[in-house]
């Protein structure tokens, strides 16, 4: 599966499993944000190993 899709259907499993159905839905759902941590790492974890060097390696 190319990263494009592994985002795309992480992205969709979120709104699925916090009942997002518009935008508004983010800002009135406690849950959303208690789950927003795990859903950053799964991002992370898919878009990792595209990371340019500089930025992984790279002084802050």
């Amino acid at each position: 599966m190319n990263v494009e899709n592994e985002l795309l259907d992480r992205v969709i499993k979120f709104m699925i499993d916090n009942g997002i159905k518009c935008s508004d839905t983010v800002y009135q759902k406690d849950q959303v944000i208690e789950n927003a941590c795990e859903f950053i790492d799964d991002l992370f974890k898919i878009v990792d190993p595209r990371l340019p060097a500089w930025f992984v390696y790279g002084d802050e």
